[in-house]
């Protein structure tokens, strides 16, 4: 245990740090902007703005292809600026994500209690030109990262004070994030559970258990009623019909196109396609004739049989991804900097984020370790492990979803944006402690030394 005076310096070296990297952050956010002072789109922009449309002329937020948290996003920014005013929209996200970035210092000052740990993972989150370049994009990137970091952090906090305050707030943010990023419809119930799990003998069943019902009630009776109005509405009985073209997406990425007798004539189109070299299930579904009928619906269905039959195939395919798309930054996947002021700047912090992105490679090793501890007897109880349990558990969870949903590799980076500098956290986080173990351990070695 650090004395009263050890901890008081630990307390003042907190704040400075932190006003420091806050400095750091908004220097370099700045310069990012300021290098590229003008609205950049994504290949999801158009979709999302067709969005935004449909609710401000109809009031409708149900749309077949994208959820609705962005659009009022843009639209509540529209509120305070004036109609249309996307560069706006693109600076607020430059802001949440300094607010990310400053969360993301908490988090880890929260869990190892080192400054200069939260500090070293603070500075790499965020000098990451490619998170940065995702989140002044108009798409919902950059707000996804901001509401899942706010969601670890309350939940985290929650932990540590037993406070049901926090656990509706975290609960909040991840109802938004759920209409922002449909592949994390799932989460709540494994973070609830891990809450639960790590607080069954702090707090009174009733005090967790009226959130945790609450919360997943009103997430579920929502999404449920979303399904069933964008049913009705749009005869799609799912939240989005992006998930028909990572369904076909995936089957044509593994080259399975061939193994069902299910609907031959799709997989002879499909086949025609792929000697053409093209792979894509949105480029297809708008080239041959009655593929993108119904948001190609039937080729879904086909897609959805071969997965269903051929399930080890599928899985096996997919394993290889999960490591490699913590790591890989295909050519394409490279954001190209504008040409402006300060591009000699930007340029070499993105290729330094570009290779420090190769220790994530680390990330399952870190992850057995912590998932060992929380496991072990004599360390299942610490603040720490449970905290870092929690995020690696968050992480595999992410991983793992968009490893089986999403079909391009040079998409993973984008995708992997939202979790991404949880993934920091956990990689250069154990690092630190590490390190800070390490050094622990040969200063106690040489006082024993002195001693003698």
């Amino acid at each position: 245990m650090l004395s009263e005076k050890q901890a008081g310096v630990e307390t003042r070296l907190s704040y400075y740090l932190g006003a420091f990297l806050l400095l750091i952050i908004i220097g370099v956010v700045g310069i990012y902007y300021l290098n590229a002072p003008f609205v950049e789109f994504g290949p999801d922009t158009y979709g999302y703005l067709g969005a935004v449309h449909q609710l401000q002329t109809t009031g409708n937020p149900v749309n077949y292809f994208r959820l609705p948290t962005y659009s009022i996003f843009i639209l509540g920014v529209y509120a305070f600026t004036h109609q249309g005013n996307l560069m706006a929209v693109s600076i607020v996200q430059g802001i949440l994500f300094i607010c990310a970035v400053a969360e993301i210092y908490l988090l880890t000052l929260l869990i190892t209690r080192r400054p200069w740990i939260a500090f070293l993972v603070g500075l790499l989150v965020g000098t990451n030109i490619f998170l940065l370049y995702s989140a002044k994009l108009i798409m919902a990137e950059g707000l996804s990262l901001w509401l899942l970091t706010t969601v670890m952090l309350n939940a985290i906090v929650f932990l540590k004070t037993l406070r049901p305050l926090f656990l509706w707030i975290s609960s909040g943010c991840l109802l938004f994030l759920l209409f922002a990023r449909p592949e994390w419809v799932l989460f709540p119930c494994l973070l609830f559970l891990i809450l639960i799990v790590f607080t069954w003998k702090k707090l009174p069943r009733r005090t967790i258990a009226l959130p945790v019902i609450s919360s997943l009630a009103v997430m579920y009776l929502l999404i449920g009623g979303y399904i069933y109005a964008n049913a009705r509405i749009n005869n799609v009985a799912s939240l989005s019909t992006v998930t028909n073209m990572n369904l076909i997406g995936k089957v044509l990425q593994y080259r399975m196109q061939d193994e069902t007798p299910y609907n031959p004539y799709l997989s002879h189109i499909y086949d025609d396609y792929l000697r053409q070299g093209h792979a894509s299930p949105f480029y297809i579904a708008s080239h041959a004739p009655g593929i993108g009928d119904h948001y190609a619906q039937a080729s879904a269905d086909w897609a959805k049989n071969i997965i269903l039959h051929h399930p080890v195939e599928f899985l096996m395919k997919s394993v290889p991804l999960f490591f490699t798309s913590l790591y890989y930054y295909p050519a394409p996947s490279i954001p190209h900097i504008a040409p402006g002021k300060f591009v000699n700047i930007i340029n070499p912090l993105l290729l330094i984020q570009l290779r420090l992105s190769t220790t994530n490679i680390l990330f399952p090793l870190c992850a057995l370790i912590w998932l060992t501890l929380c496991c072990y007897r004599k360390t299942r109880h610490a603040f720490g492990v449970q905290t870092m349990g929690l995020l690696v558990l968050t992480v595999v969870y992410a991983v793992i979803i968009t490893t089986l949903g999403s079909y391009s590799e040079s998409e993973y980076p984008r995708i992997h944006v939202i979790f991404d500098p949880l993934i920091t956290l956990v990689v250069w986080g154990s690092f630190g402690l590490g390190i800070y173990q390490l050094l622990s351990f040969l200063r106690g070695r040489k006082k024993a030394g002195f001693s003698r």
